[in-house]
């Protein structure tokens, strides 16, 4: 996006610069309920379709 971590914070909501430094670095996260906010601000859409696959009926992910 070429912001910078002062314009992410602030147009993320957060009001210190090492938040995001956090986020970033992976030691702090997300919560959940702020993912639709930052997909918003960060304007990722998802490309997923609205009804789930049907399953081939594996209930293991090695298979």
């Amino acid at each position: 996006m070429g912001w910078s971590q002062e314009e992410a914070a602030q147009r993320l909501g957060y009001r210190a610069l090492s938040t995001v430094s956090k986020i970033e670095n992976g030691t702090q996260g997300v919560k959940l309920q702020s993912l639709a906010h930052f997909f918003e601000v960060l304007q990722i859409h998802d490309p997923a379709p609205s009804t789930p696959k049907a399953s081939s009926g594996s209930t293991s992910p090695s298979e």
